[in-house]
């Protein structure tokens, strides 16, 4: 089996990063890439020449990495037969036996639960610090209030689903608490449901770009993944769906209308209308991934999908990460009670329920669910409009989205692979997402996701070592890789 370049490049994760010389950098990561079943053994590592142009270095470079590894032992290279993954030259590597699943192996969503260098600039991450939660005035909580609780409450808190039910009322969607399923973050939410609706082989429907967290989800359960592109200004293209509708039966569609990962798209009340009415035509149900919908700067959200369903064919993700802490990791689904029950008894298998301290202080903070949308806004709106202003000024080739609301801008590196970028980037000090690795289809390869969340210090100096990076890139471009191998 021969390795493409842009899966070799992903599994290689943050390889660029340290003191010692590319070639020895590289051909350390390829180790550990091996060591821990990302790269196959038996498995074939891409050509020289191609294997540098992703990793947007020179061929010695490369050719330096795997002469090294093959004298170690980690490699094998024939003529006409390429170069061949080796048994790890140690002991207890033979025990190794693990099989590679490319939904948790190289995706950004594992990535990010790993430590970073602290010289390093993360712009791959949504995730924001956590909202000040002192000025709730509830910095204390007496949790004797919960201990007296004797059983696992599979469902989630009474008290957390019924303010939560009555959140969704209060935005038309009359709600009770036995539609309401507490989970371990939003991403629990989505496995949870690709595990009760799907099977191997099955289809889904969802948007393209989207939120890679879904896509991994998906694929770990074994369905196929069909993209429908987004449209800037009004979301998920609502005549393919319709066309894809009226040639296959897929099991669920999946998307985030309002501020869209990454795109930043907002679904107008129209349009949602028409989803819902197609939906409800082909009997279709549909995922709604309501995450970043409370993180409204200058455009208000519009109502749920959930407001315009007649029979209940919307499902609802949400989550207090983005708007609160992502370190409570409460999420929730809202749908029928009878998928709430069967959510519920996947959720028991998993993990018996939620933390009920977790759930004791998301019920207190959403008493002030609408000062902490307004307290949000005032740190994201200034960081948002920082980014677009510092990205006129020292990267003025690259074109991107003006969002109303979420965390994200949705960048085009036009004529520029960003995956080759991103590589370079690391080399500066800066993680970046491409656009390629939220796609379906592996499309979107000259995109990059950036986030606007990041203090005020750290946007200004993330972009400009972008800057210095984007000046070595066109170095690059112009004279022998070689003369960039080494810019710092």
């Amino acid at each position: 089996m021969e390795l493409e370049c842009t899966e070799v490049v992903k599994r290689l994760g943050k390889w660029p990063v340290g003191n010692q010389p590319l070639y020895q950098l590289l051909a350390e990561g390829l180790k550990k890439a091996i060591l821990e079943g990302d790269i196959p053994l038996a498995s074939r590592l891409p050509p020289e020449r191609a294997f540098a142009a992703a990793l947007a270095v020179s061929r010695s470079t490369v050719v330096a990495a795997y002469a090294l590894l093959r004298e170690e032992g980690w490699l094998e290279s024939r003529q006409g037969s390429g170069t061949k993954v080796l048994m790890p030259p140690i002991p207890s590597a033979r025990t190794l036996e693990t099989v590679y699943n490319p939904s948790t192996a190289d995706r950004p969503i594992t990535e990010q639960m790993f430590d970073k260098p602290d010289n390093l600039i993360d712009f791959s991450a949504g995730i924001p610090a956590a909202l000040d939660l002192a000025r709730l005035g509830q910095t204390h909580y007496d949790i004797s209030l919960i201990m007296a609780e004797k059983h696992y409450l599979a469902q989630g808190w009474p008290v957390l689903r019924r303010a939560l039910a009555q959140l969704y009322t209060r935005q038309g969607i009359p709600t009770n608490e036995d539609q309401i399923l507490i989970t371990n973050g939003a991403q629990q939410a989505i496995a949870l449901l690709a595990a009760l609706y799907l099977q191997p082989g099955d289809m889904v429907l969802l948007e393209n770009p989207t939120y890679f967290g879904a896509m991994d989800a998906f694929r770990q359960v074994g369905a196929r993944l069909n993209g429908i592109p987004v449209d800037l200004t009004t979301g998920i293209r609502l005549d393919l769906l319709q066309t894809a509708l009226s040639g296959m039966r897929p099991r669920f569609l999946y998307l985030t209308p309002t501020f869209q990962n990454p795109t930043g798209a907002v679904m107008p009340v129209e349009h949602r209308k028409k989803l819902v009415q197609l939906a409800e035509q082909n009997d279709l149900v549909v995922v709604e991934d309501n995450t970043l919908s409370d993180l409204e700067l200058d455009q208000a959200a519009p109502p749920p999908l959930a407001a315009f369903s007649q029979d209940d064919k919307v499902i609802t993700v949400g989550s207090m990460s983005k708007l609160f802490w992502t370190g409570l990791r409460i999420g929730w689904v809202r749908a029928t009670p009878a998928i709430i029950t069967r959510l519920a008894r996947l959720k028991v298998v998993n993990d018996l329920g939620a933390g009920m301290v977790n759930q004791a202080l998301a019920a207190r903070w959403l008493e002030n669910y609408a000062q902490a949308k307004e307290w949000r806004k005032q740190e994201l709106l200034p960081r948002r409009d920082q980014t677009i202003r510092l990205l006129q000024e020292h990267l003025p080739e690259w074109e991107y989205n003006r969002p109303g609301g979420g965390i994200f801008l949705w960048v085009k590196l036009a004529g520029v692979n960003a995956g080759a970028f991103a590589q370079l980037a690391m080399r500066y000090g800066v993680i970046l997402l491409p656009g390629n690795m939220m796609s379906v289809d592996e499309s979107y390869s000259q995109y990059i996701r950036l986030p606007f969340l990041h203090d005020h210090a750290h946007i200004q100096d993330g972009i400009s070592r972008l800057s210095r990076a984007w000046q070595a890139h066109g170095l690059l471009n112009k004279n022998d890789a070689s003369t960039v191998n080494f810019i710092v």
